[in-house]
C-alpha cells in the first residue's frame, strides 16, 4: 500500500483542529508528505527513517534543522508492512495510549479512504 499525500494531506489538516500540536506524515523513504507545517513538505525526516529501520515507535529528542524536530515518530503498519510514519511534533515520550489512539486514528482514515475510493 502506497501512501497518497492528498489523503494524508486531508487527515494532518483534520487531526490538526484537534490537537495542539504539529503532525506530520512521512511516506516509507522517511519524506514528509503531509504536515501542518507545509514548508516540511518533500523534505527528509531523520527520525522518520529511523523508526522505518527500527519498526518501532521513536522519541527524538533533538532538533535536525529542517530534517527533523523533537517529538515521537510512530511507525503506521498494514499487513504487517510499514507504509509510513505518523510524526507528532513537540510532544514527550512515553505519552502512552494518547500517541497510539493517534495512530490508529490516522491508519483509519487512510482504510476507509482506500474502501471507498478517495
Amino acid at each position: 500500500m502506497e501512501l497518497k499525500p492528498k489523503l494524508a494531506q486531508s487527515i494532518v489538516d483534520h487531526m490538526m483542529t484537534q490537537i495542539p500540536y504539529n503532525i506530520n506524515i512521512m511516506n516509507k523513504k522517511g519524506y514528509i508528505i503531509a504536515s501542518g507545517n507545509k514548508s516540511r513538505i518533500n523534505t527528509l525526516h531523520v527520525g522518520a527513517v529511523d523508526a522505518i529501520k527500527q519498526r518501532k515507535t521513536l522519541p527524538m529528542d533533538q532538533q535536525y534543522g529542517n530534517h527533523g524536530q523533537p517529538g515521537v515518530n510512530m511507525p503506521l503498519k498494514f499487513k504487517n508492512e510499514i507504509i509510513g510514519v505518523v510524526g507528532i511534533t513537540g510532544v514527550q515520550y512515553p505519552l502512552g495510549l494518547t500517541l497510539e489512539i493517534i495512530k490508529v486514528s490516522v491508519l483509519g482514515g487512510i482504510l476507509y479512504c482506500k474502501l471507498f475510493n478517495y
